[in-house]
């Protein structure tokens, strides 16, 4: 998973990468990534103090790398890693490094990620 905000799209989207990855340093991101796709507004203070504890996370750390950027840094890079790579908005995907452009639907991908598979054995 890489993040790639669309801040002109939507302004919180990189508040939202970090909180993430905030979360995912205690083991959490994809609990927080949920949450937040389910509730894009609820990104105030006191929405993410109030997951993060029922995340079980430890709230001071948690705020403490949102307040400091402490990943800022990742989320930039995943950004410039997704730009280099000809993405222009998510969802993007990469089956074996080669970007994957048919259909988005579950057996579009698994015929893809199966066909990969297969071309990997014979090479």
């Amino acid at each position: 998973f890489r993040h790639f905000p669309q801040v002109d799209l939507y302004p919180n989207s990189q508040r939202a990468a970090e909180v993430a990855e905030a979360a995912g340093a205690q083991g959490q991101f994809w609990q927080m990534h949920d949450y937040l796709f389910q509730n894009p507004l609820a990104l105030d203070d006191e929405s993410l103090r109030q997951i993060a504890i029922a995340l079980g996370l430890d709230i001071q750390k948690f705020i403490t790398e949102i307040e400091t950027g402490v990943h800022a840094r990742r989320v930039l890079e995943d950004f410039n890693s997704g730009a280099r790579s000809g993405v222009s908005q998510p969802p993007a995907f990469f089956i074996n490094g080669i970007r994957y452009k048919g259909a988005l639907d579950l057996p579009n991908l698994i015929d893809a990620i199966q066909e990969a598979g297969a071309d990997m054995e014979t090479s």
